[in-house]
């Protein structure tokens, strides 16, 4: 099956944007510190397979089935020279308690396929139970913190209870339920690279060719899609602060949406005295409060202007100054208690993610 890549063009107008709108469904790339210095090792060389097929399938506690997989469930996979041999599935049972705990889809170039065959690679897992391993690191019960201290600052977002991380060669699902892993997937990256694109920084790839731009970001129902970049941004000088990025003389707003994440450069923000407020949705320049889909508050006091951490979804648009509260670019009403909220967050130490 021939493969072919979409760069799709960014089209986007202001209602599309109001606080009401689909647009603010995403949430906030959280970049931590990493502290365990074997998480920081691994991260220092790409990562390998994420499980040995082979010792995998001599534990003498999982049983298993298989079967081959039709084309129309391929669509998500990818091994280098997938254009010979087939793909299949084994199903995962855990044998003391005889259910299934996920499965193993793979990609094998032999005429006739046998258990042990060695020629099989490995192309996507996916568990909802803690038994298995991945990297002997990631498994599910895992929390949340723990999980991100292994993705580190690899590109990564937030959708509601969900994930998603580019792992090196791979592509990480993982679903979060109580601040802890309750199900993950993890799958080949079907590179760009196969189109003559090369990897730069973050997920930004370049045209080997024209030498021209994309970002990667994933769409509701499409999956994964290519945005062009804009032609002036200086990559070399690009830094992410979760909902902006900035180069060395511009400030980009940088946020999810269910079509994917969209890039778009602020036409007021000065990028001399551009500060981030953390994982927030909020910047200030020296005379203005920003939010990152809205662009100006006007009203906002940029000397008193704080953000107020009440976790929706894991999104932080809530904030305050000395005249008002605020929802997203609204000001509000003290009525979802942001007053109680705040005391509770004064009362607390700042978390790294809210250092400013």
């Amino acid at each position: 099956m021939k493969k072919t890549l979409a760069i799709l063009s960014v089209f986007f107008c202001t209602a599309c944007m109001s606080p009401e709108g689909q647009d603010q469904e995403g949430n906030l790339t959280r970049n931590l510190t990493l502290e365990d210095k074997g998480t920081k090792d691994l991260l220092e060389a790409s990562l390998p397979a994420p499980i040995d097929i082979q010792e995998l399938k001599s534990r003498s506690s999982l049983s298993f089935t298989s079967g081959v997989l039709a084309e129309n469930e391929t669509k998500k996979l990818c091994v280098p020279g997938d254009s010979v041999g087939f793909y299949g599935i084994y199903f995962l049972i855990h044998e003391e308690v005889s259910r299934p705990i996920g499965h193993l889809k793979i990609h094998n170039i032999s005429k006739e396929w046998q258990f042990d065959d060695p020629h099989e690679k490995f192309a996507e897992i996916s568990l909802n139970s803690g038994e298995i391993s991945l990297w002997d690191s990631i498994a599910v019960g895992l929390s949340e913190r723990g999980l991100m201290d292994f993705i580190g600052q690899r590109f990564h977002y937030k959708k509601g209870s969900t994930i998603y991380a580019e792992l090196d060669s791979y592509t990480g699902i993982f679903i979060i339920a109580q601040d802890t892993l309750s199900r993950l997937t993890i799958r080949n990256r079907c590179g760009i690279e196969e189109f003559g694109y090369e990897h730069v920084k973050l997920n930004f790839y370049r045209n080997s060719q024209d030498q021209s731009l994309v970002y990667e970001t994933m769409a509701e129902g499409l999956g994964k899609v290519y945005f062009p970049a804009p032609p002036d941004l200086n990559i070399k000088e690009l830094v992410d602060y979760g909902e902006w990025l900035c180069d060395d003389s511009k400030v980009y707003n940088w946020y999810d949406t269910s079509g994917g994440r969209l890039l778009i450069e602020s036409d007021s923000l000065d990028r001399a005295t551009f500060r981030a407020l953390g994982s927030s949705i909020y910047a200030v320049d020296q005379n203005y409060v920003y939010d990152s889909r809205h662009g100006r508050i006007q009203e906002a006091d940029v000397e008193t202007f704080e953000v107020i951490k009440i976790e929706v979804e894991g999104r932080v648009a809530y904030a305050k100054d000395r005249n008002h509260y605020y929802f997203w670019d609204q000001i509000v009403n003290d009525t979802l208690g942001f007053k109680q909220a705040y005391r509770l967050y004064k009362m607390r130490p700042l978390e790294s993610e809210l250092d400013q």
